[in-house]
């Protein structure tokens, strides 16, 4: 047992490992942003269906023996894909939804090593049943569960803070190579047979002696698939929440996935940790609780938020994946069971990552999933009470008959002097259903329009009344429309006269935007840059003779911009904006020669690491004119991006100022903001209100690379 746990365990390892590894590979390529960690996630469960498939094929159709050789071989096969990386000069269209573009590049970049990897767990769980007759190898699962846990939680902690990328990928290479040693020696162990008899007259024995299960024992195999795709589109869905209520933050995406596996270990590792009695009415409670989450948790406070979304996540997957313990077929069903949960958790990522953004534009799939959940719990209660299959597994291994009768005496007997569970299980789904929907009209009031597209889900407001820093406010110049991306604000227009015209939110006049443009030594004609379009409203500092360049990764952006707002149409200057993330474009483009370029990508708390590295400030040097200004916008609730900054301009011999955020009048529309502005222009750094921002910075500057980043350093 130990060494077929320690393999199960660093197979895992492995495989989670590799998962946010590349995907930080891929970063730079596809725009940073959140949804290449859904779509990666997809493949990677794609892939895991995939292997899980070929062991399934494999102990349904071969020999113990030649399941061992086949495999060993796939696995050597796989170290001549090593080291895992993306093909080399790889660059995306990101005009539109780059979704299959990022597919290809994971399949070409790594498929092969996870195919094999994925495989392992199962055909290990079969090796050992058959080297070890008579004891269940559930425990294993646990273990592999583990192993993803410790991978998941040490990426962040420690293993992107300590290695640059390249080295990760040299170090999950070798960690490759010494897995393929350990899968051969547990081949070997397996073919010498723990009890040192004939392996298959063992089998032949077992199963002559096996008795029979009862027809009404096994569980639909549809359950096997429909209750870990209840789980993994939970996970998703409430994580695309908490990156739309909360914050799009990597390290938040770390949470429900460890919370998800955790609820994994728990129900596999035996029966005793989860009770119906318990767990059932938990869940019933929580999706109540998302209800109210989703109506106002982003009015609350932040422990309260992700705390809920967790406690949620947690009572959902305990029910889901418990209820699936309970539905387990027996060892020599295993890997058909395991073949069904992957197939169920791809399912549930499929319609999460790529379904739900191509028929929905809002996140209608988290009360989508929450229904899809209650409606199956109370559809198990309901087959139970009906004299449905057993999912007691203790049920089916009594000793006798005469104990087996009795104890459905006695449970019949107290279900009779109890309400029915399916009947109140429906009840509270009636009632889930109201609250859901309820909270799904509300969303719609004071709302203009709903849209989505690959990179996010964005919402148009309007009226005289405004919710601002979680404060509704009147606006005293009048009715306004806003931008929304979650609980980002991307741009906030009055539509009423000369307000109309005004710079709001945190591009104000009294902000360090509306500072770095008054103190710009060029007062004419000058040549503006802007990284993030949002609404447009930087474009209202334009004067004749000016030009502004927009880059904006998304088209849905530039639709919205120009359909509910007019900062863009009434502006007296020149306005052209690139499609397509920022860095790219300006990597393919001749200079430029901004006067000034704003980057203004990080005013969500995901932040674009792509576009704060050594290598991108290059591409930003060659299209400022020596004389010019940057302004790096880094407001940030959970991050301090100033060292980042500060990093990049001591490399180039540049100084930096920081424009702290000192105004705020909501009423007015104007948000306060923090502003970096980085020149070497002595002319503009030695300006009374430039020079009266500087100051000694006793901290360290960080100075990231596109091999090399890690946000830990910097977290408030």
């Amino acid at each position: 047992m130990p060494l077929f746990a320690v393999t199960v365990f660093f197979s895992a390892f492995l495989l989670f490992a590799v998962q946010p590894m590349m995907a930080k590979f891929l970063l730079p390529s596809f725009g940073g942003t959140a949804a290449v960690w859904a779509t990666c996630l997809v493949m990677f469960q794609t892939l895991l269906l995939a292997g899980y498939a070929y062991a399934h094929l494999l102990r349904a159709k071969l020999s113990p023996p030649a399941q061992r050789w086949i495999h060993l071989g796939v696995l050597s096969v796989s170290l001549f894909f090593l080291p895992p990386s993306p093909p080399a000069g790889l660059t995306a269209n990101l005009a539109g939804a780059p979704t299959w573009t990022l597919l290809r590049c994971l399949f070409s970049s790594v498929a092969v090593p996870f195919f094999a990897l994925s495989a392992t767990a199962p055909l290990l769980m079969e090796w050992f049943r058959q080297a070890a007759p008579g004891r269940a190898p559930d425990r294993l699962y646990a273990f592999s569960n583990a192993g993803s846990l410790l991978a998941l939680l040490g990426y962040p902690v420690v293993l992107e803070p300590s290695f640059s990328r390249t080295m990760q990928a040299r170090l999950w290479s070798a960690g490759l190579g010494l897995f393929v040693a350990l899968c051969a020696a547990v081949a070997w162990r397996s073919a010498r047979g723990a009890l040192k008899v004939e392996e298959r007259g063992e089998q032949k024995s077992n199963n002559k002696n096996a008795k029979p299960l009862p027809a009404s024992a096994v569980a639909p195999a549809w359950l096997w698939i429909g209750l870990p795709a209840c789980g993994s589109a939970m996970l998703l869905a409430l994580t695309n929440q908490l990156s739309q209520d909360v914050a799009p933050m990597p390290l938040l995406w770390v949470a429900p996935m460890s919370v998800y596996l955790l609820t994994f270990i728990l129900c596999f590792e035996g029966p005793r940790s989860y009770r119906r009695g318990l767990f059932m009415p938990l869940c019933f409670f929580a999706l109540l609780l998302l209800a109210w989450l989703l109506a106002v948790g982003y009015l609350q406070a932040l422990w309260v938020q992700v705390g809920g979304y967790l406690l949620v996540l947690f009572a959902a997957c305990m029910v889901c994946h418990g209820e699936l313990y309970r539905l387990r077929p027996p060892p020599e069903r295993l890997t058909a069971f395991y073949l069904c949960i992957s197939l169920g958790g791809a399912l549930g990522g499929v319609f999460v990552a790529l379904v739900a953004p191509a028929l929905f534009k809002t996140l209608l799939e988290t009360p989508i999933v929450a229904l899809a959940v209650a409606g199956l719990v109370t559809y198990l209660l309901w087959r139970e009470e009906g004299g449905g299959y057993r999912t007691d597994r203790t049920d089916l291994t009594d000793r006798t008959d005469r104990t087996d009768r009795k104890r459905r005496r006695a449970a019949a007997a107290a279900r009779s002097r109890s309400p029915k569970p399916a009947r109140l299980a429906f009840v509270a789904t009636l009632v889930i259903t109201v609250s859901l929907g309820y909270v799904l009209y509300d969303l719609r009031s004071g709302s203009i329009h709903f849209s989505r597209s690959f990179y996010g889900a964005y919402r148009v407001k309007g009226g005289p009344t405004m919710l601002l820093d979680k404060v509704v406010y009147t606006l005293t110049p009048g009715p306004a429309r806003i931008l929304l991306s979650g609980q980002t604000y991307h741009g906030l227009q009055f539509r009423e006269g000369a307000a109309a015209r005004m710079p709001t939110t945190y591009y104000c006049e009294e902000g360090g935007l509306g500072l770095a443009l008054r103190e710009l030594p060029v007062a004419t004609n000058r040549n503006i840059g802007v990284i993030g379009l949002g609404a447009g409203t930087i474009a209202a500092y334009g004067k004749p003779g000016d030009r502004f360049r927009f880059y904006e990764l998304d088209p849905e952006v530039l639709h919205l911009a120009q359909t509910y707002f007019t900062f863009l149409t009434n502006c007296p200057v020149k306005v052209e904006v690139a499609l397509g993330d920022g860095r790219l474009s300006l990597e393919r483009e001749p200079a430029q020669g901004f006067d000034l370029l704003v980057l203004d990508a990080f005013a969500g708390d995901s932040i674009p690491i792509h576009l704060l590295t050594d290598e991108a400030m290059r591409i930003y040097m060659r299209h400022l004119k020596p004389e010019g200004v940057m302004a790096f916008h880094i407001s940030n609730n959970h991050l301090d991006l100033e060292p980042v900054v500060r990093g990049l301009a001591d490399k180039y011999g540049l100084s930096a100022v920081l424009a702290p955020a000192r105004f705020q009048e909501p009423r007015q529309g104007k948000l306060a903001s923090v502003w970096m502005l980085v020149s070497s222009n002595r002319t503009f750094l030695d300006r009374p209100a430039i020079a009266g921002l500087a100051r000694a910075y006793l901290g360290q500057p960080l100075l990231w690379t596109d091999d090399y980043s890690s946000i830990l350093p910097i977290l408030h």
